[in-house]
């Protein structure tokens, strides 16, 4: 089965908190990859070190297409008009998994249980 990271659970994997299961597939998208990265350009790493260390765990990094930008932008408008909206990169990511049909593990179940269709696990 597949399942799409999101940024906090990718950080626990990194520091050795939480571990992925070795047959399962995993995937981020490009603005998982961007959070993540910025955490570790600040303590100085380097890309490369994230780069290897996706590739150690198989973690792939999906394409955002103008699919993910239509589904962001209906759940944007939804969330803003009910007055319950949710940051612009939680959206994206969101919006990816809704796109792949891929369930979503994020430490912050209660954050994208706003948005029905999505699929959210708390455990790897």
């Amino acid at each position: 089965m597949t399942t799409f990271l999101d940024s906090n659970i990718l950080i626990e994997i990194l520091k050795n908190k939480k571990k992925p299961v070795a047959k399962k597939h995993y995937v981020i998208n490009p603005i998982v990859y961007a959070e993540v990265l910025y955490g570790l350009l600040y303590i100085k790493k380097k890309p490369s070190e994230f780069d290897e260390f996706l590739g150690r765990h198989n973690i792939e990094i999906l394409n955002i297409q103008r699919k993910t930008a239509e589904i962001y932008t209906t759940l944007k408008l939804e969330l803003n008009r009910k007055g319950s909206p949710i940051e612009d990169n939680d959206l994206l990511v969101a919006a990816s998994c809704l796109e792949y049909d891929i369930p979503l593990v994020t430490g912050n179940v209660k954050h994208f249980d706003r948005i029905r269709e999505l699929k959210v696990l708390e455990t790897l």
